[in-house]
């Protein structure tokens, strides 16, 4: 019997490769995950990285200056 969870993804997300998200968790708008990371937290507005996904330092209006989005 397969069960299937939501994974919600927000806007502006990126995801690196070789990246494991377990089931239920949210990632917000604005974050970036690393690669090889295994996510098993609520993200949102940070960069985050490694296994498990821990948060390097948080996204800030200063990372967008002079990206349109």
């Amino acid at each position: 019997m397969s069960v299937h969870l939501p994974i919600t993804i927000g806007e502006n997300v990126w995801i690196c490769g070789s990246v494991t998200i377990v089931p239920r968790v949210t990632l917000g708008d604005k974050t970036i995950i690393g690669a090889g990371s295994v996510v098993k937290r609520h993200t949102c507005k940070c960069y985050c990285r490694r296994c498990p996904c821990k948060v390097i330092r948080p996204i800030t209006a200063k990372d967008f200056m002079g990206w349109k989005m």
